[in-house]
Parts: C-alpha cells; structure tokens; sequence
C-alpha cells in the first residue's frame, strides 16, 4: 500500500470507523471524483491550496458498486454529500466558501447524471 493510499484510508476511518476497508475489495477500483478513463480531467479530485474531494467520491464510488436500490443510490448520493461538507468544514473560512461551491456542484451533478452508474440490483 502506498503512502498516497494509507493517507486516504486513514482519513476514511477518522471520518466514519465503521467503514470498512474499502481498498482491499477484489474487484472494486475506486476512480475518484467524476468518470473514469480520458474524460477524468474534466472533474478534478483536488484543488490546489483548496483541499480535496478523493476520499468522499472513493467511498461513494464504493457504495454504487454495492448497488441495491433506488433508496440505496439516494442514500449514496446523501452519504457523499455528507461527506463532502465534512471535508469542507475542516478549511479555513477563506477558502470553505469556494469547497462548499464545488460540493453543491458535485453532489447535483451526481444525483443528475449518476444514475447510469449506479449497480441496481433486483431481488434484494
């Protein structure tokens, strides 16, 4: 495990310790904030002398690869929002303003555009 990784998982368990490791699940690759593959650049994990987002789309990432139902995609969505303002309330008032802009885009941009993602799940 890399230094970059530990760093993330530790930061995931300081927020919520119930949550498992979600790195060491076979077959989940977690891509970060916005699509995998060329189009990645077009929605950043990070900002720089902002703060980063990689955490909480990991985590989200990991529940749409649970999958379930259309409650659990909306509880997805809500836990990434969630997540989202908790990383922005650890900045600085100089910067949380333009965190919190960024996250209120993220999460309606997932709640729009997700829902192709999502790994819906019939006879739960």
């Amino acid at each position: 495990m890399t230094r970059k990784e530990r760093k993330r998982r530790a930061l995931l368990l300081k927020f919520r310790p119930r949550v498992p490791n979600i790195y060491a699940v076979k077959g989940f690759t977690p891509n970060g904030c916005g699509p995998a593959g060329w189009l990645s650049w077009f929605v950043p994990d990070s900002f720089p002398w902002l703060g980063s987002f990689t955490v909480a789309c990991d985590y989200h990432d990991f529940l749409y690869y649970i999958g379930g139902d259309e409650a659990a995609r909306q509880h997805a969505d809500l836990e990434l929002g969630r997540m989202m303002t908790w990383l922005v309330r650890r900045r600085s008032w100089l910067t949380r303003w333009r965190m919190a802009r960024i996250a209120r885009v993220y999460y309606g941009a997932v709640r729009t555009c997700g829902k192709k993602r999502f790994n819906y799940r019939t006879g739960l």
